[in-house]
C-alpha cells in the first residue's frame, strides 16, 4: 500500500510539472502584510488544442507502423525459405506487441 501511495504521488508530481512546463497550469503569487495569496490557473483551452495535437500525431505514427508492417508482411508473401520464416516471426511478434494500438 504504501509503494502505491509513493508511486502516485510521483505520477501527481510529474502531470503537475508537465503541466507547468506545456502552459496548462499557471501560478502567481501577491504578497501582502496579511501572507502571501497564491493563484493557480488552468488554461483549458491550450489542453484541448494540445491532446488533439497530440492525438493526430499518435494516429500518424500508427499508421505509418500499420503500413510498414503490411510492407513487411508482403516481403514475407513473397520470400521463401528461412527469410520467410524470419519475416513471418517478425510480423507475428510485432502483430501481437502491438495489436492494441494498431488501426483496424
Amino acid at each position: 500500500m504504501k509503494k502505491l501511495l509513493i508511486v502516485l504521488v510521483v505520477v501527481a508530481i510529474g502531470v503537475v510539472a508537465l503541466g507547468f512546463y506545456q502552459g496548462w497550469f499557471t501560478a502567481k503569487t501577491k504578497t501582502d502584510n496579511k501572507g502571501t495569496e497564491l493563484t493557480v490557473k488552468i488554461d483549458q483551452e491550450k489542453f484541448k488544442k494540445d491532446k488533439e495535437e497530440y492525438q493526430k500525431k499518435a494516429e500518424a505514427q500508427l499508421k505509418e507502423l500499420d503500413s510498414q508492417l503490411d510492407k513487411l508482411a508482403a516481403k514475407s508473401k513473397e520470400a521463401s525459405g528461412d527469410t520467410k520464416a524470419k519475416l513471418d516471426k517478425e510480423v507475428a511478434v510485432i502483430q501481437q506487441r502491438w495489436a492494441w494500438f494498431i488501426p483496424g
